[in-house]
């Protein structure tokens, strides 16, 4: 799935979402230098890839929101060494509904 987003391909419902899932101007774009294109969506898992169904692979955390949301902020962190795409969709696909969701931190990207 997440090849077919790179190439025009079909798009799940975790794809739609930019990162902040705000209405900015312009919207947020990351590179760290190192992967191949440049990070403007969350990077999830479809029905078929994950042992848990659809799952977002990020790491961000909120915190503080408005209810009116006229101010929000969160954190995003975005690893400094190529984001693992095949291995969290290699990993959740080994992983039966039994045993525990493989998670970004699960990588070691951020030791």
């Amino acid at each position: 799935m997440h090849d077919q987003e790179h190439t025009g391909g079909a798009r799940t419902a975790w794809q739609e979402f930019l990162i902040l899932n705000a209405s900015f101007a312009l919207p947020l774009l990351f590179w760290n230098g190192k992967d191949l294109y440049l990070k403007e969506r969350l990077f999830g898992l479809a029905n078929p890839e994950g042992n848990h169904g659809e799952d977002v692979k990020e790491l961000y955390y909120y915190l503080d929101n408005t209810p009116s949301h006229a101010f929000m902020q969160y954190l995003y962190k975005y690893p400094q060494e190529p984001f693992p795409y095949e291995q969290l969709v290699n990993e959740n696909k080994k992983r039966s509904l039994k045993e525990e969701e493989y998670e970004l931190l699960d990588t070691g990207i951020f030791n």
